[in-house]
């Protein structure tokens, strides 16, 4: 009787060592597999944003055919759900259309405003709070980025200005925002062996005359900043308007 209770025990001590396994093969058995081609994000992208919906047993990997492709295995249901969350984040990104004006207000008697400034309610807006006389436009430019996309154009007669932007673009309603990463500096030139002039080194490139982020309603013109020049008599101003393209 006491050889049979031991055997018993045994057995029910296999058992119980074993049901893990065998819970896990059956969880196993349950997972879904699914392998996406992304449109427009990687594959690095989109496990980082996804995986706060995955199961414990979940996982992600990166087809090595290529980084858009992506492979996911859970519970159906997590699947499911994951693949709702890509379909809403792997759109085409927002293509932000950027207007620069490099304008020169002067203190000086004797300066005068262009007649383009007439009626510009940025440049009304610009005589309220600004000590500056009269207005006049050193450059204006445009370029056509994408959302998150770094974007550098030039500004200025001999091309001695450059623009860094990068936008952000974010949508509240039915209202569309960019908010942008700016700086404007004042490039430094060298003259080369041949007589002409080249830029610096990158370690000495320019003065940053403006830098800051700001968020800009699309379709909307506004004032970024001002930077003073001929000690104080005359102010740079960066007018900056955002629009998202559709």
């Amino acid at each position: 009787m006491k050889k049979l209770s031991t055997i018993v025990l045994a057995v029910l001590i296999l058992g119980a060592a074993l049901t893990p396994l065998q819970a896990q093969e059956a969880a196993d058995t349950k997972l879904k597999k699914e392998m996406i081609q992304l449109k427009y994000l990687n594959a690095g992208q989109v496990m980082a944003l996804v995986r706060p919906y995955q199961s414990r047993e979940g996982s992600f990997a990166a087809d090595t055919r290529g980084d858009k492709l992506l492979v996911i295995s859970d519970y159906p249901e997590f699947v499911d759900k994951i693949l709702a969350v890509i379909k809403d984040i792997d759109v085409k990104p927002a293509d932000i259309l950027f207007t620069a004006q490099l304008v020169v207000g002067s203190s000086a008697a004797g300066d005068k405003s262009d007649e383009s400034f007439q009626n510009d309610p940025v440049i009304k807006e610009l005589k309220g709070f600004l000590p500056y006389k009269s207005f006049s436009q050193l450059d204006a430019n445009l370029i056509r980025t994408i959302d998150s996309e770094r974007a550098l154009m030039t500004l200025g007669k001999n091309a001695e200005f450059s623009l860094y932007l990068r936008p952000k673009y974010t949508k509240d309603g039915e209202a569309e925002f960019i908010q942008t990463e700016i700086q404007l500096m004042l490039l430094k030139f060298l003259l080369g062996d041949d007589g002409k002039p080249q830029i610096g080194p990158a370690e000495n490139k320019g003065q940053s005359l403006i830098s800051t982020t700001l968020t800009i309603k699309s379709g909307e013109k506004t004032v970024v900043g001002v930077s003073k020049l001929d000690g104080g008599d005359k102010g740079l101003i960066l007018i900056l308007s955002a629009k998202a393209v559709k």
